[in-house]
């Protein structure tokens, strides 16, 4: 693979991506997915970015373990060593506490308040995130009819092939209406 754009994002990878790459026991087609999607970030000059609750759903905690696969800490330990490893900016209180009387239906604010983290370190990053979930992604999509900030949200999940995620972290992860979170 080589590097065909110079434009660098920084982007928010979940722990649903880093706990597929590199794992053997996954099927063959999420694995090798996420473990490319991984390599492009890094081949490509592109960085990641972390808050203390990725970063705890990724390495774990002194109580519990991460979901990271080995591959996936080689991989952070050697984007980390290009300074390619970056911290999210400020807690997005305010947007958290409207994000409760955005839905309806508790198990979609549930799902959303499990993963703001994702939203807040994006908020503090370029507004990019990649993840392998789905529920969460129209959660916030429908939350983003109420809460606008939400449509600045660009959402890739690296293992559906038909939102070409590598061809577009190959261009420059460019800011694109179909990977908006709106409604």
């Amino acid at each position: 693979m080589t590097k065909t754009q110079t434009t660098s994002r920084r982007l928010v990878i979940d722990a649903s991506v880093a706990s597929q790459a590199g794992n053997r026991s996954a099927p063959r087609q999420v694995e090798a997915a996420c473990s490319d999607f991984m390599m492009t970030v890094r081949e490509v000059c592109h960085r990641t970015v972390f808050n203390p609750k990725l970063e705890e759903e990724w390495l774990g905690s002194g109580t519990a373990p991460g979901h990271a696969t080995q591959w996936s800490i080689d991989w952070l330990t050697s984007m980390r060593s290009k300074g390619k490893v970056g911290r999210s900016g400020p807690l997005r209180t305010d947007l958290r506490s409207r994000l409760i009387g955005s839905s309806s239906r508790p198990e979609q604010v549930k799902q959303m308040q499990d993963d703001f983290h994702l939203i807040e370190a994006a908020f503090g990053a370029d507004c990019r995130v990649a993840s392998r979930d789905e529920k969460v992604r129209s959660a916030f999509k429908n939350a983003a009819n109420h809460l606008t900030e939400l449509q600045q949200i660009l959402w890739v999940n690296p293992t559906v092939a038909a939102e070409e995620p590598i061809q577009w972290l190959q261009r420059g992860a460019p800011d694109e209406a179909a990977r908006r979170l709106t409604p």
